[in-house]
């Protein structure tokens, strides 16, 4: 997304953001997001710590 502004020189990149509790569902869990974005290629950053466990980040893209 560019936004412009009357006193910048060059338009600024701005990343939309979305700020949510995960939701158990099954042996996982989701985050509930507006249905524009359905498709989207998103980057999910964990803001609480919990606890020593490692995790591995994983990076898909919808073809």
């Amino acid at each position: 997304m560019k936004i412009r502004k009357k006193t910048w020189r060059l338009p600024k990149d701005a990343t939309i953001s979305f700020k949510g509790v995960v939701k158990p569902i099954g042996n996982s869990g989701m985050i509930l997001i507006p249905k524009d974005y359905v498709g989207c290629k998103v980057l999910v950053t964990i803001l609480d710590e919990l606890g020593n466990e490692e995790f591995e980040i994983v990076e898909t893209e919808k073809s």
